[in-house]
């Protein structure tokens, strides 16, 4: 039996009523059909036809379906059809297909995929996801025992965090970390492969309607449990609550009980906000390392400013400790074979079979040019078909020859550009600017490490500049360049811009590099090769988990804008006196030159606006290989 939705309370048999907070449970098991009526055997959307139920909660049911067209399997979550009569109604909807559109963009390994979603005309709200054979966190802790080994619950949790690190850059809380939303998996190569459940969508139908009680789907976003103050507070929460979740999660899965216990919820949520976090060791019969009571004690601090940064912050710690720590394991299980896994759908058969319907509508509408108008018509609109637009980077890559096509959006003015680049797609806002998502995987020798390179054409017409920038990857320093076709070397490329912030896990950033209309141009993600204490390089990292996202976009210069490249003394931007120009601070460490002709007997003084969140300095001088001529 499912747990109950307003408490996260377990039960080993069938009830009627919620032993803790008296919650009605009535309809909750996967054989009834208490909440949607028998529909084993209808399709809904005209798509996904109802197989088997997998299970049922407050806000709907889970259902097990089959594709019709694709023939493949998916799992299907149809929200209650009561809901569409709250007189909410309309305002959930649409922030469910917001969230829904936001979530769909998760592509990280350990979240799970959501492919589609819509509204039947019953009013019913569905979205449609991968299936996954697996067993939650919640029914592995019991087959456990109540309780696992630190190095287990390490690895568990590190790849949660891999997961909220994606979400959290796009803007989304998961609000409700616990163990019923964690699903481990046994693959042929990895146990325990986690998959977060239930991103951005159990908190639409659970948020109260202005002047909605707090009582029934209107209760607190969240599970006692593993509620952070702020959320038991009725604060919002923030990627640091759920942080604070994790933590909760990770007591009870070292100790087999929660780090606060009381008679009630109530008391439960009380102690989140007021009682002192605990120590692991204060529960019978369990140790843990002092390296794991530290990071607990900083998910769990009560205040959001004292827990860690982010999730990579606080993964990196866990990874740290896994380094030092080795688990004893049995068989590994299989729980997919090959042909298991063919009949299940996934994000790559989806988006081949939406091409499939366009090319579908595009042929339809050859056919019937040829009848109507003939066949020259039909031939000119494939022709005109634009290239595709790629979403995520296909290998081999690694040179630019293999290069894969990127196809910039070419935006009216800097404006559109900021707007854009800010933008998570919410309601009102305008569309996030277009990008692909790619890994630094597999070396390509025990000395060379993953290269991406992509194609970019700059359309002829006015100048342009270029605007890209790549997410950071956790464990890896990564540099963003571009390159152009030599000028004195045909044959060959040269980098014309670089963005290379020293350190893992930082953001690359180039925001305005010039380049020339009908002309090619590369771009080149890859490692920054460290080296260890006698100077040898460190064998190159590998990263088959953690995307990163490349955004490109074109757009006009601005009045006055320097001119990238322009980050040596050779490549400096000319700038007159009593001249104002505009620069753009880049990524960190990046420089801007600016050449300054200062007439004999005067004297040069420079001032630069300040950016916020940005130290600037400013030098002036003559260039080194100048400094007997004049003042520049």
């Amino acid at each position: 039996m499912p747990p109950c939705p307003r408490c996260g309370e377990t039960f080993d048999r069938p009830i009627n009523f919620c032993s803790a907070c008296g919650a009605d449970l009535r309809g909750l098991g996967a054989e009834t059909d208490t909440l949607t009526g028998g529909i084993i055997g209808r399709v809904i959307d005209d798509r996904y036809r109802i197989q088997m139920k997998l299970g049922e909660g407050g806000m709907g049911a889970v259902y097990r379906v089959e594709h019709i067209r694709m023939g493949k399997v998916c799992a299907l979550k149809l929200m209650r059809p009561d809901l569409a009569g709250r007189s909410d109604f309309k305002r959930m909807r649409d922030r469910f297909r917001q969230e829904a559109r936001i979530v769909s963009r998760l592509v990280h390994p350990n979240t799970i995929q959501v492919f589609d979603f819509g509204e039947t005309e019953e009013g019913e709200l569905y979205l449609a996801m991968e299936y996954l054979k697996g067993v939650p966190l919640s029914q592995a802790l019991r087959d456990a025992g109540g309780r696992m080994p630190e190095a287990r619950v390490a690895r568990i949790a590190s790849q949660i965090l891999r997961s909220l690190a994606e979400a959290h850059e796009a803007g989304i809380v998961h609000r409700d970390i616990k163990p019923q939303n964690i699903m481990l998996m046994d693959l042929r190569d990895r146990r325990d492969f986690v998959k977060v459940l239930d991103f951005g969508i159990a908190k639409l139908v659970r948020e109260r309607a202005p002047g909605e009680a707090a009582t029934g789907v209107g209760e607190i976003v969240g599970t006692p449990n593993y509620l952070s103050p702020e959320q038991a507070q009725g604060h919002p929460p923030g990627p640091r609550s759920d942080l604070y979740s994790l933590g909760a999660m990770i007591f009870e899965m070292l100790t087999g009980r929660a780090p606060y216990v009381a008679d009630t919820p109530l008391g439960v949520v009380t102690a989140h906000i007021t009682a002192p976090v605990p120590k692991v060791r204060d529960v019978a019969g369990v140790e843990v390392s002092e390296g794991m009571q530290a990071i607990l004690e900083r998910a769990l601090a009560k205040d959001p400013e004292d827990r860690y940064l982010d999730a990579d912050a606080m993964r990196a710690e866990i990874d740290a400790l896994l380094g030092n720590q080795r688990e004893q394991t049995g068989e590994i299980p299989v729980l997919l074979s090959d042909n298991t896994a063919s009949e299940l759908l996934v994000r790559e058969d989806f988006e081949r079979f939406a091409r499939s319907l366009v090319w579908r509508r595009v042929l339809s509408a050859v056919a019937a040019l040829a009848l109507v108008g003939g066949i020259a018509g039909a031939v000119v609109g494939l022709v005109g078909r634009g290239p595709t637009i790629l979403k995520q980077e296909e290998e081999p890559n690694d040179n630019p020859n293999l290069a894969n096509l990127l196809v910039p959006e070419v935006l009216s003015d800097f404006a559109t550009l900021a707007a854009r680049r800010l933008s998570l797609g919410r309601s009102g806002e305008p569309p996030p600017l277009r990008s692909v998502t790619g890994y630094i995987g597999r070396r390509l020798s025990e000395t060379e490490g993953d290269v991406d390179f992509y194609r970019i054409e700059v359309p002829p017409g006015p100048p342009r500049v270029l605007f890209a920038e790549v997410s950071r990857v956790p464990n890896i320093d990564l540099v963003l360049e571009v390159l152009r076709e030599s000028p004195t070397a045909p044959g060959t490329l040269e980098v014309i811009a670089r963005s290379n912030v020293p350190g893992k896990g930082r953001f690359e950033g180039l925001a305005n590099v010039r380049v020339a209309p009908g002309r090619t141009y590369f771009l080149q993600v890859r490692e920054v090769r460290a080296r260890d204490a006698s100077g040898q390089a460190i064998p190159p990292t590998e990263n088959v988990s953690d995307a990163y996202r490349l955004t490109v976009a074109l757009r006009p210069p601005l009045e006055g804008e320097e001119q990238e490249p322009n980050d040596s003394p050779e490549e400096a931007t000319r700038l007159d006196p009593g001249q104002t120009r505009r620069g753009f601070a880049g990524a960190q460490g990046q420089e801007d030159w600016w050449r300054v002709q200062v007439p004999a007997g005067h004297r040069a003084v420079a001032t630069v606006t300040p950016v916020q969140g940005a130290q600037l300095w400013i030098t002036l001088g003559r260039p080194p290989a100048d400094t007997a001529g004049p003042a520049r």
